[in-house]
C-alpha cells in the first residue's frame, strides 16, 4: 500500500510540476558569454584574448580602461591609446569586466573579457 501511495505522489507531483512551473529557454553557452557588442558603442577585441587587446571607439570617447576580476577587484587600469595594443599578457587566465570609462569619469561601456 505504501509503495501504490508513494507512486501516486510521485507521479502526480510530476505532473504538477511540469503543469506550474515555467517554460525555461536554453540557450548555448557561447551564445551567452561572448555576444557582440551593440553596434557603435566602445567594445575590446579580440575575445577572448591571449597576450593583448585592443580597443574599438567609433566615437573616441574612451578615456581610460578599467580591468576588474569577478570579485570585484581592480587587476589593471589602461591608459588611452587609439588603434593601440593593450598588453593583458601579465593578467592570469580567466573571465574579467573591462569598463570603458570617457574623461568625466562616467562608464561608456562595460564588457566580459575570456583571457586565456
Amino acid at each position: 500500500m505504501r509503495i501504490v501511495v508513494l507512486f501516486l505522489l510521485l507521479s502526480l507531483g510530476g505532473a504538477l510540476a511540469k503543469a506550474t512551473s515555467p517554460v525555461l529557454k536554453t540557450v548555448p553557452v557561447e551564445k551567452t558569454l561572448f555576444t557582440e557588442p551593440p553596434f557603435g558603442k566602445p567594445h575590446i577585441f579580440p575575445n577572448p584574448a591571449v597576450d593583448f587587446i585592443q580597443l574599438a571607439d567609433p566615437d573616441r570617447q574612451v578615456k581610460s580602461i578599467l580591468v576588474y576580476n569577478l570579485l570585484g577587484r581592480q587587476m589593471m587600469r589602461l591608459g588611452l591609446q587609439h588603434g593601440g595594443k593593450y598588453d593583458i599578457s601579465s593578467l592570469p587566465n580567466g573571465i574579467y569586466l573591462i569598463q570603458m570609462v570617457n574623461a568625466q569619469g562616467q562608464i561608456l561601456a562595460t564588457q566580459r573579457l575570456h583571457k586565456r
